[in-house]
């Protein structure tokens, strides 16, 4: 029992130490980490724009008023205020109100399915409503109200402080100096080579003739629009960062674009930053396609020391901060030029019609069982290459258009086999099955057509047709490309 006395007193002492120290944590937690985020109150606004009501919450940073105010704006496609919550919070906290509001659903498709279904001008308007509405607040300061905007929102926002004089500075955070569909081709190549898809075939496919087709389909919304007027016009004091690791816009070429129409405008008040191992979403991230939740190093810091410089007066000249990003490869501008044979109409007819001759071999023949009549000389027959060409020739050219689609939606490949998706790989292969039967048949054809009775020879021919019909069709979608 006597030996027990000092383990007991040592368990006693080693349990009382343990409690002491989360003991200090804790008061170390609330008298700092806690009493940061309590630094700020919220209150949830209404405003209307363009006869629909908006809503959004306003995160005001204690201690007596009015505040500086930053309004942050939304990137592409749906998005809610608690999106960009972790930045309003960065700015809420260092004494700069901010304003996140849940973005339009009317007049605006978060699919982007449609050339009229998205308006930067209408995002815009928004913007100006809460300005607005915001002014008349007696905590909130009217003439140190500013916008920040991300990517889709990095446009959106000099094209709405260009409007007005209410707006004071503003923040655009990986703006894209392309047009859309110019910068989405750029980056679909990005992804496709990080999933070590190397094969031209199928990059040249899906990020030229695929986005020629969709552009020419009106699928993709505003297209061609153009980021730089704006640029070109706003006079307040801007700020424009991009990640060295941005894999969604092309930062380089995007920063050579909007720094020259700044100066083109006059705009004496700009500064450009760059911030390292950062992403299109400014997340921490090594190779711009994995990320960390937190923000890249410096990146907050840059932008609440820049509004307190802006709102205190000590404007920036212009100025380039950080070292600026290589770009492998421009962005594809020769997919703004539509020829005739990118017509989406062209490819419907077309893809309509190959469908009809590889489905009319099977069609007859099926017709011809039911009036039990005779369909081939057996001496003679090639059908059983023919019902293999009919039948690779309905699934490739639905096929393609299925994985495309696919693709275009989901951002999904299939398992990578020698520079190629399993699914491309295996279009290939029937595309060029296809057109090596096309050439047999055809020839064999040629040979012995006085031995074919009629309905086996009107089979053929329309079956040969698609085969021939296929092969300018597949060489337009690379499928014939060996590499």
């Amino acid at each position: 029992m006597k030996d027990k006395i000092p383990y007991l007193a040592v368990n006693k002492i080693s349990k009382f130490a343990v409690a002491y120290i989360v003991f200090l944590l804790a008061i170390f937690y609330y008298s700092t980490v806690a009493a940061y985020s309590d630094s700020f109150k919220e209150e949830n606004i209404q405003f209307h724009s363009s006869n629909l009501v908006m809503n959004g919450t306003l995160l005001i940073p204690d201690g007596p008023g009015p505040h500086p105010t930053i309004i942050l704006i939304h990137g592409a496609g749906a998005h809610t205020r608690e999106e960009y919550r972790a930045e309003a919070e960065i700015f809420a906290n260092s004494g700069i109100a901010a304003f996140i509001y849940d973005k339009r659903t009317e007049g605006y498709s978060a699919t982007g399915i449609g050339e009229k279904s998205r308006s930067q001008f209408l995002l815009a308007k928004d913007v100006l409503a809460a300005v607005n509405a915001l002014k008349l607040r007696a905590d909130i300061e009217p003439s140190q109200i500013g916008l920040w905007g991300l990517s889709e929102g990095g446009g959106v926002a000099p094209l709405a402080a260009a409007q007005t004089k209410d707006i004071a500075f503003v923040i655009s955070v990986s703006a894209s100096g392309v047009p859309p569909i110019q910068q989405t081709s750029w980056a679909i190549e990005n992804q496709l080579r990080h999933k070590d898809i190397q094969a031209h075939s199928i990059i040249h496919s899906f990020t030229r003739n695929g986005m020629r087709f969709l552009l020419a389909a009106e699928f993709f919304a505003e297209a061609t629009y153009n980021p730089i007027p704006p640029f070109e016009q706003v006079k307040q004091p801007i700020l424009a960062i991009w990640g060295e690791n941005d894999r969604t816009a092309p930062a380089f070429e995007s920063y050579k674009i909007v720094k020259k129409a700044l100066e083109l405008g006059g705009n004496e008040h700009y500064t450009i930053q760059f911030i390292p191992q950062a992403n299109h979403d400014m997340r921490f991230s090594v190779d711009g396609f994995n990320e960390y939740e937190k923000f890249a190093p410096g990146y907050t810091e840059s932008m609440t020391t820049w509004i307190a410089n802006v709102i205190n007066g000590d404007i920036p000249k212009p100025q380039i901060i950080g070292q600026i990003p290589k770009q492998d490869r421009n962005s594809p501008t020769e997919i703004m030029e539509l020829s005739w044979f990118d017509s989406a109409w062209l490819h419907l007819i077309y893809m309509i019609v190959l469908l009809i001759l590889f489905s009319c071999y099977f069609g007859i023949l099926f017709i011809k069982l039911l009036q039990k009549r005779k369909l081939y000389n057996k001496k003679t027959s090639i059908n059983a290459y023919a019902r293999i060409l009919g039948v690779f020739g309905i699934v490739t050219t639905l096929g393609f258009f299925g994985y495309f689609g696919n693709t275009m939606i989901t951002n999904e490949y299939g398992p990578v086999i020698i520079g190629r998706p399993l699914p491309w790989l295996i279009l290939q292969c029937m595309s060029f099955l296809i057109f090596l039967l096309t050439i047999l048949i055809a020839i064999s054809f040629c040979k012995r057509r006085t031995t074919f009775i009629f309905n086996e020879k009107l089979r053929l021919i329309l079956l040969i047709s698609g085969g021939v019909l296929f092969i300018p069709w597949a060489f337009y979608w690379q499928l014939l490309l060996p590499f």
